[in-house]
């Protein structure tokens, strides 16, 4: 019986309000606080090490990592990846809300994966892949989601094409999977490059469609209105905790930041600010 999940997440803060976005996504998971190990690269945070480590400790989090490492994003997620040792690992992005507050469905779904040998569990945008999926048979399901393999015939018959997105970054994954997902050699610094398109036989893989929703994107629709935190009218969670949100201890990076931003608006010197 698994009860234990490796949470990794390698970010990069862009603003102020995403800085919020990202404390409230720690907070909207401290129901797994006592199951959980995170490991966390904040890629532009050296001063937000020490607040976050301290957030993290008062939320109750027992056991955690967190460094502000700069490289390509693959190597720095590896590292931390290769760290854990839970059977599957979810991966933490700054602006994905953790919807779901029940420990014990969360782990019926991930102990329905183990069962099933699931690779993948598609995490976020749940509207959008339930109705990608409503019309594909599935193959075992219970209360809290469905499953399957995603073949070539699978694809083909939800009418995709050679750019379409078959396996993303927002999931839960497998051990196994996730070294092979993280372990492609890209050199960027952006996660965009392991999400997965081109879609052949030799790479299917066992998936899930949720029931429950797991990570609601905080400010993005991703096409179907009214359906991200801010928008959606079922988010009693997301307003709970975003109500306590506050970044007050982090001032000395949300003040680097602003001067930056200034100093980006003088011709003179911008060219030398670093992005």
């Amino acid at each position: 019986m698994i009860n234990h999940i490796d949470i990794v997440g390698n970010v990069k803060i862009f603003s102020p309000l995403r800085l919020k976005y990202f404390v409230a996504v720690l907070k909207s998971l401290v129901f797994l606080k006592d199951n959980c190990t995170i490991w966390l690269n904040i890629e532009n945070g050296k001063t937000l090490v020490k607040p976050v480590n301290k957030l993290l400790k008062k939320l109750g989090y027992n056991n955690f990592k967190i460094t502000a490492k700069e490289g390509y994003y693959g190597n720095l997620y590896m590292e931390m990846l290769e760290e854990g040792s839970s059977e599957y690992v979810m991966n933490l992005e700054d602006d994905h809300f953790f919807h779901l507050n029940s420990k014990d469905t969360f782990f019926d779904i991930i102990n329905f994966a183990h069962k099933n040998d699931v690779d993948c569990i598609h995490g976020t945008f749940f509207p959008h892949l339930l109705d990608t999926y409503k019309n594909i048979t599935k193959e075992y399901e219970f209360e809290h989601a469905a499953g399957l393999r995603l073949t070539n015939d699978v694809f083909n018959q939800l009418a995709w094409n050679e750019h379409t997105i078959y396996c993303g970054n927002n999931c839960v994954f497998k051990r196994k999977y996730a070294l092979k997902h993280w372990g492609e050699k890209f050199e960027s610094t952006r996660p965009h490059p392991f999400e997965k398109t081109q879609f052949t036989e030799e790479k299917a893989l066992n998936i899930i469609v949720l029931k429950t929703e797991f990570f609601r994107p905080i400010d993005d629709d991703h096409g179907i209105p009214n359906t991200c935190c801010i928008k959606n009218s079922d988010n009693q969670k997301w307003t709970s905790v975003w109500g306590t949100v506050s970044t007050a201890s982090m001032w000395q990076w949300t003040n680097s930041f602003k001067a930056k931003e200034q100093l980006k608006k003088t011709p003179i010197i911008r060219r030398f600010i670093k992005k």
